[in-house]
């Protein structure tokens, strides 16, 4: 079972399907190491799937973007190994200005199956289709 919850970052299935639910908290990160704890602990606990057999849903409404430069290439690693290899990816975001940055990561790393998503619903729809 792939579960983790911590003060950053929490990971479950949503009931009845084969979807993975990470869901990015409020605490905002002080340091580096809080992103490597966060994230880290992301990427360990999916290794564990066969991930073409599920699909991703990024939850990251309650979090404020970064885009300075030091922040963007530490997640750059974590992103690619969080997202790469599940069937589809869907990322929650709360803004506009949050669907465009993460569109443009997701150019910058190739991720095909990775949409961007306002609505839950909408996510939702879009993984179990």
């Amino acid at each position: 079972m792939v579960e983790l919850d911590n003060e950053f970052v929490s990971v479950s299935f949503v009931a009845g399907t084969r979807i993975v639910r990470a869901v990015r908290k409020g605490r905002p990160f002080v340091g580096a190491d809080d992103m490597h704890e966060a994230w880290g602990s992301v990427g360990l606990a999916l290794e564990r799937l066969n991930r073409p057999d599920y699909r991703l849903l990024v939850d990251l409404r309650a979090v404020v973007g970064r885009n300075d430069p030091a922040y963007e290439q530490a997640m750059g690693a974590y992103r690619r190994r969080i997202v790469s290899g599940f069937a589809r990816v869907a990322v929650l975001v709360e803004t506009v200005t949050g669907r465009l940055q993460v569109e443009r990561y997701a150019r910058a790393d190739r991720a095909h199956a990775l949409r961007v998503f306002l609505s839950e619903t909408e996510a939702l729809q879009w993984l179990k289709g």
